[in-house]
């Protein structure tokens, strides 16, 4: 049996962020992906920029969606309010990319999204967000709980190829 794929290392290991984060969404969501080992966290082999990264979705009924969930729209986290999981200023916006097209590999990676700067060297990402929700604007300073966009479906992981919201911490602010 092969380990790969192997968690990516990271400068950050061991080193926890001094930002208390509160979760983005209200009411149940269900974490699709997340944690530190790859069963459960399929980022932390794949994507080294989103190793302790969160994929969160909704789930009515056992479901995610409604239909054949093949647009996005069928999803039931589809348009739900994001909210800031942290203070910062907002340092990236990434908005106007196509939403509730079918899901297909020819999306963006994040589609529509923000990078909020948390903390000295602590980029928060929030994707996969509904075009034309997203508020804040570059240089904006958000407060924690203040809503700043809906969660869409315009990006596109071979791993969560379903709407949901990303989140995830790097010490950049450049994606990928």
């Amino acid at each position: 049996a092969s380990n790969y794929p192997l968690p990516y290392p990271s400068s950050r290991e061991g080193r926890a962020s001094s930002v208390e984060f509160e979760l983005p969404v209200a009411g149940e969501w269900v974490v699709l992906w997340g944690g530190e080992g790859r069963d459960e966290n399929r980022l932390s082999g794949f994507y080294p920029g989103q190793r302790w990264g969160m994929h969160l979705v909704r789930e009515v009924d056992g479901a995610t969606h409604t239909g054949d969930g093949s647009f996005g729209a069928q999803h039931h986290c589809h348009g739900e309010q994001v909210f800031a999981p942290a203070g910062g200023e907002v340092v990236r916006v990434v908005d106007g990319l196509a939403d509730d097209a079918p899901i297909s590999s020819g999306s963006s990676v994040f589609g529509n999204h923000l990078v909020i700067e948390v903390a000295e060297g602590e980029y928060l990402f929030l994707t996969q967000l509904l075009s034309g929700s997203l508020t804040p604007e570059p240089g904006d300073v958000v407060e924690r709980g203040q809503p700043i966009a809906r969660v869409g479906a315009s990006g596109y992981l071979p791993i969560s190829p379903m709407p949901h919201l990303g989140l995830h911490l790097q010490t950049t602010p450049r994606p990928l």
